[in-house]
């Protein structure tokens, strides 16, 4: 037979997130808060995707590109080196093939080499101009998401968005976070307070079903609910 478990203490209401500020017991903002929190999912689902694109390999042709630029740079170098080099016939301490061979470190065939190691990499990669395009689309998204989001949260006083997308300074959220706490402590639903979800209002229901708090209760939960007194 497994051991009863302690009950879960009752938060008095003025520790509770928001109490002041009128969110307990007041659940019309539930369905904003919903629509703020599906927004800022979206926002950092595209934000990853945004990095993703960033993050991929650059294609065979942009490599290959910037490769015979370099090449073609140190090749002008390795030219006009030689050719100073010709121009005294010798230099002290070494024979003229010597010095002329010791300006090319890499040998003749280096551009052949990395063209066939890139080609074999296949199309793999992506090119600079359809990085760009995917990125500006991503942008356009992730702002206009933002800008529904930042009308949503001007409704909340206090919380604004930052630059990512997030919602700080939000009395909703904190609310949010400290019910689903409480829950998660316990094996059996409870308010927002620690009361038995039995005592919840319709309202309050309601909003534990909305605001995913049920996610939170769970038999292993070491906490049970406190009986009513009432």
């Amino acid at each position: 037979m497994s051991a009863q478990k302690e009950s879960i203490g009752i938060t008095p209401l003025n520790s509770v997130p928001g109490f002041k500020e009128g969110i307990y017991g007041n659940y019309g903002w539930v369905a904003e808060h919903q629509a703020v929190e599906r927004l800022e999912t979206e926002i950092a689902g595209l934000n990853r995707q945004r990095a993703e694109v960033l993050g991929l390999p650059e294609g065979a042709d942009e490599i290959l590109a910037d490769v015979r630029k370099q090449y073609d740079s140190i090749r002008q170098g390795n030219v006009a080196a030689i050719t100073r080099a010709l121009a005294t016939r010798r230099t002290a301490g070494f024979s003229l093939s010597q010095t002329l061979l010791g300006l090319i470190p890499a040998g003749p065939d280096v551009l052949q080499q990395i063209e066939e190691a890139v080609t074999a990499l296949g199309a793999a990669g992506i090119g600079a101009e359809e990085r760009a395009k995917r990125v500006a689309k991503l942008d356009a998204q992730i702002t206009a998401k933002i800008s529904k989001l930042r009308d949503l949260v001007a409704l909340e006083h206090g919380a604004k968005v930052e630059h990512s997308g997030r919602v700080v300074g939000s009395v909703r959220r904190a609310f949010t976070q400290f019910w689903r706490d409480i829950q998660r402590q316990c094996c059996e639903r409870v308010g927002p307070t620690g009361r038995p979800y039995a005592d919840s209002s319709d309202a309050e229901r309601a909003a534990y079903d909305a605001l995913g708090i049920k996610e939170f209760c769970h038999p292993d939960n070491p906490r049970s609910a406190r009986v009513s007194p009432y």
